[in-house]
């Protein structure tokens, strides 16, 4: 075919757009070679070359749908619901989320919180989820990730990165694969050391967009200061978003992990920080994190705990607000005095909504219904810690309740194994005395080989022989910032001769008593009788020692179990030898084996809520890890009604002590104990410590008991009192309600959505076919003209990731099984999931636009008491409006025109058009008698005057928050120049002292550095600012003739 037969679709002068986005550009010229056109294409003063397939023509939208009015190219009522389905998926609308069921989790309200939080108007992007263990805060990212991808807000390749404890990472790279179809990579060092490099240039390398890096990597010395020089190098941001897991690592101010939050912080637009751990709101540790979360208001402890006082002040208001009786103005206006005189005050008091409010408040009289929403709406909209901070109980989120139930197992040892035992405890206090007796050697040297002993005498002859040849020994001393996971992470020393001659001597005793084992004959007959008597035979077995676990993994065996086995040095990823640590776990999921044993890898951030019971073969060193343990077993997703947690001690012991003084007189495993640990501190540990060390005497031992169990107390008063100040600061009382009905949310996407649109397009296109099986799923047949389409939708610009989705149904071997809706995929494995907002419900649209068949102009009817209107015929155009100011929010409103007297009827056009999306009829009716023109203008001047209040109030708010913000900016300032100060006043000091003169090169430099804060400031202040305006802009989408009945 020559170049000459070749038809552009488009001419010079042309409006046109690119791919999936909503860049739009002009052609300049017309390119056609080797039997291919493209096109010279301006963006944004910017000319490229662009092949035809990746643009689409922009055409004069209100001009088309005024023509379709006047023609027959009338839509009936499921036309209006493609419309709809249309327009909510090619917009982000206001209070639609594009999430909900677009993921392989069981839908959980609660776990839509933080997402609502995050993209709330208010929000700065910067979110702290402190939620209880197990109510899901790795599915909540995923479900924020999925929301911010169907509104545009990041894409494929714009960077990620989640930080996250070393065991960790290849659990989120699997958890966002398999329900959240988001491919990561995961570092290691030769990547992330290639990744600064690129980064320098400020490129990120392909395959890199989304990565995970682990904590422990980024400490690394090599890499912190690769990240310090990206940080001191770069003025824009390098990610998009940074997730940091398991943030309570970060809490200590003094740690190198707290410098590399603070980093991160500064080199990202979002960021989102977990932690289980449950800080009390005043806490340091807890401004620590903040602080890294978002510096420029939360700038130093002293504000942080300022802005708490006027938090409380808001949220009593909006509780007095809701009484309806005229003695609370007089209450509230009393908590409005007091805001502002705090540190907020200078912006609450010129707050325009906050002097409307204490002057309606003055007037006195009860406030009506609109006026109590509004003036919720604006304090709600002055609180800074509202979209800053959330946190969800398992009692609020689980409507499921487990009950824990401990199961001790006392080890009478026989008399051999005594006289070993007692022989170690022997040689622990002969090293405590070469050690010279110092207090702080005894709980590094002395503990280890007790432990051990007490965990598995055939594993601690083992371990005696590692010492004698390799004429070493363990010792728990390490300067890490983590606690090991098990005893490959300990430090070694060197054996002494008299020490080596002591091991020998007791290997000889071990050899005496080969082949007894009293701790596992009883730990076999528990086992026995686990699964005799529970439903679920599965079981977790967990020690610190890899030795112990190593031996049980054999005996276990050899009686004919079938067992796995986690530890330390298990690999995280495929080496090409061993099977990985979550391959194992999920073979254990599988029940291709009965019990899973496992060091502490296994015990934090780990799902395993199909297993019920778990075994502390050896009770952990700090008694606080017991919590993390049960954890990963009573958690979301726990369909038992009981789980149960067996500990095993040895009798007459220190061992034993220790379980009788935390677990049955404290109560450590029902408890949840483990879960006060910010508010306990140490204590716990500290009791511990003193039993092993034997220096209390038995009435010494019980007073210290009492004094913990009141400690304990103490803790769980505090912790109530923490949960109810998280209400009050939080208003999460009233936010509950948001959370109960958001699963009754119409106007939501759904899964029956999906499927209508796929049944809809399918049934119309040329060997294609949809047979339904139900509201949420059906078969599948694609012709190849359509399998080519799907192909080349994969490979244009904003569809990366599409493939991975799109792949199995491109496969023509139909029909093919697809489900729509993300809980019901998670047992239909061997169905395709399309989610309700993913790439397929967009190649569907996509197509129907490219052929124009979205109508626009539609014949509907209602019932009057459902939609508001009295009966007659009304002339509806529907409008996008956007407001563009410190935030954009997009809405669809519908403006009802009478065509009797040619005036709109007032109402809320916003609600309207949500009432007309799920109250309409279809009609044969078309109104005719009135110019469609004039009611457009006529319907729009009328919503221009709406959302003008509208407006106003958003200028409030963003007045509020601009001010709000520079008073942190302003403190965060201060505080910089007070620190590089200083550093000055120190080198002077100590340069007179050794008698030398001032350095000029660092007063110059730390000079310097205070300008570039000040610069800085001036350059955050003025970006604040120019958000201060408010655009609005209105744009015709749609028509409608509606009759309404009686």
């Amino acid at each position: 075919m020559g170049t000459n037969m070749i038809k552009p679709l488009f001419k010079v002068g042309d409006n046109v757009k690119i791919g999936n986005s909503e860049k739009i550009g002009t052609v300049n010229e017309v390119i056609i070679r080797n039997n291919s056109v493209g096109y010279r294409v301006t963006f944004d003063g910017t000319t490229k070359a662009i092949q035809e397939k990746f643009l689409s023509k922009i055409i004069d939208e209100e001009h088309e749908i005024i023509q379709s009015f006047y023609s027959d190219d009338i839509g009936d009522g499921d036309d209006f619901h493609l419309f709809q389905t249309w327009f909510r998926l090619k917009k982000p609308i206001e209070g639609n989320y594009y999430s909900y069921l677009a993921s392989k989790t069981i839908f959980n309200p609660y776990q839509f919180k933080p997402l609502i939080k995050f993209v709330a108007p208010g929000s700065d992007g910067r979110l702290f989820i402190a939620d209880e263990v197990g109510v899901g805060k790795t599915i909540e990212t995923g479900i924020i990730l999925i929301e911010l991808l169907s509104r545009n807000r990041i894409d494929r390749k714009s960077p990620i990165l989640i930080v996250c404890p070393h065991s960790l990472g290849p659990k989120w790279v699997k958890e966002m694969k398999q329900r959240f179809n988001l491919q990561f990579h995961l570092h290691d060092s030769k990547s992330l050391r290639n990744f600064f490099e690129y980064a320098k240039d400020g490129i990120i390398p392909d395959g890199m967009f989304w990565s995970i890096v682990s904590l422990p990597l980024l400490r690394n010395e090599t890499h912190f200061k690769n990240l310090q020089v990206l940080n001191t190098s770069r003025e824009t941001p390098l990610w998009s978003m940074v997730i940091i897991d398991e943030s309570h690592h970060l809490r200590n101010a003094s740690t190198l992990s707290y410098q590399i939050g603070c980093m991160l912080s500064n080199l990202t637009e979002m960021m989102v920080m977990l932690s289980a751990t449950p800080l009390n709101l005043r806490d340091e540790d807890l401004f620590n994190q903040l602080n890294i979360l978002n510096p420029s208001l939360f700038p130093d402890f002293q504000t942080f705990n300022a802005i708490l006082s006027p938090v409380k002040s808001i949220n009593r208001c909006r509780r007095l607000l809701v009484e309806r009786s005229a003695s609370v103005n007089s209450k509230i206006l009393k908590e409005i005095l007091e805001m502002k005189s705090g540190i907020l005050g200078e912006a609450i008091s010129n707050h325009p909504g906050v002097k409307k409010f204490e002057k309606r408040l003055l007037n006195g009289g009860l406030l009506n219904s609109e006026e109590i929403a509004n003036f919720d709406r604006i304090l709600g909209n002055l609180s800074p810690l509202d979209n800053s901070f959330t946190r969800t109980l398992k009692r609020e989120a689980l409507n499921h309740r487990v009950i824990r139930e401990p199961i001790n197992i006392p080890i009478k040892l026989t008399p051999e194994e005594t006289k070993f035992h007692n022989g170690v405890i022997e040689l622990s206090k002969k090293m405590y005395l070469e050690r010279g007796g110092d207090p702080a050697a005894l709980g590094f040297i002395t503990n280890i080989p007790r432990r051990m002993a007490s965990s598995c005498i055939p594993a601690m002859k083992e371990y005696l022989n590692w010492c004698i040849v390799n004429n070493s020994m363990l010792i728990d001393n390490s300067a890490s910032e983590d606690d090991p996971d098990d005893d490959q992470g300990l430090n070694e020393t060197s054996l002494t001769p008299d020490l080596r001659n002591c091991l020998i001597q007791l290997r000889s005793e071990a050899e005496r008593i080969e082949g007894i084992d009293t701790k596992y004959d009883e730990f076999r007959k528990l086992i026995e009788k686990i699964q005799q008597t529970h439903v679920n035979p599965q079981i977790i077995v967990f020690s610190f020692f890899v030795r112990t676990l190593k031996y049980l993994q054999k005996r276990l065996a050899e009686d004919g179990y079938s067992v796995g086995l986690i530890y330390g040095d298990t690999p995280s990823y495929p080496d090409g030898n061993n099977q990985t640590r979550y391959q194992i776990m999920e073979s254990f999921e599988k029940e291709e084996f009965e019990i899973l044993l496992s060091s502490e890898v296994g015990g934090e951030g780990l799902d395993f809520q199909f297993c019920q019971t778990i075994i502390n073969y050896d009770l952990p060193y700090n008694p606080m890890r017991i919590e993390q343990r049960i954890g990963r077993i009573d958690r979301f997703g726990q369909k038992g009604d009981k789980i149960f947690v067996a500990s095993m001690y040895i009798q007459d012991s220190i061992d034993e002590n220790i379980y009788s003084a935390l677990y049955e007189r404290i109560n450590l495993v029902e408890e949840s104990v483990g879960a006060l640990e910010p508010i306990l501190g140490t204590k716990l540990a500290d009791l511990q410590n003193e039993i092993i060390n034997g220096a209390l005497s038995e009435e010494q031992l019980q007073r210290r008991i009492q004094e913990i169990e009141i400690a304990v107390e103490h803790a769980k008063l505090e912790m109530e009192k923490f949960e109810q100040n998280r209400i009050e600061l939080m208003g999460e009382d009233k936010f509950a309600q948001i959370i109960q009905n958001l699963d009754s949310g119409t106007e939501f996407i759904q899964p029956i959505d999906a499927l209508w649109l796929t049944k809809k397009c399918l049934h119309s296109w040329d060997k294609c076919d949809f047979n339904e099986i139900d509201e949420s799923s059906g078969y599948i047949t694609l012709s190849k003209q359509v399998v080519t389409q799907l192909e080349q939708y994969c490979r244009k610009p904003g569809s990366e990731g599409s493939f991975v989705e799109l792949s199995r149904i491109m496969e023509l071997n139909y029909p093919i099984e697809v489900v729509f809706n993300g809980t019901v995929a998670i047992q239909r494995n061997q169905a395709v999931f399309l989610p309700p907002c993913g790439f397929w419900i967009k190649f569907l649209l996509q197509e129907l636009e490219k052929s124009e068949k979205i109508p626009r102009v539609f014949s509907i009817s209602g019932e009057s008491n459902n939609i508001g209107l009295s009966p007659g015929d009304y002339f509806v155009p529907f409008f996008e409006v956007m407001l563009e100011g410190f935030t954009t929010e997009i809405t669809l409103s519908a403006v009802p025109v009478d065509v009797n007297n040619r005036t709109c009827v007032k109402c809320d056009y916003r609600t309207f058009s949500r009432l007309l999306a799920k109250n309409v009829l279809p009609s044969d009716h078309r109104v005719t008698s009135i110019n469609p023109r004039e009611a457009i203008e006529t319907a729009q001047i009328d919503l221009e005057s709406q959302i003008e209040i509208e407006m106003r109030e958003l200028k409030d708010r963003n007045a509020y928050r601009i001010q709000s913000r520079i008073n942190s900016i302003d403190k965060t300032t201060e505080s910089r120049i007070i620190q590089l100060n200083s550093r000055i006043h120190e080198h002077y000091k100590k340069v007179i002292s050794d008698g030398k003169e001032p350095s000029s090169k660092f007063i110059r430099l730390i000079e310097s550095q205070k300008e570039n804060v000040r610069k800085k400031r001036e350059e955050f202040i003025q970006k604040i600012r120019n958000q201060d305006d408010l655009v609005m802009t209105l744009r015709l989408v749609a028509i409608a003739s509606l009759r309404v009945n009686q």
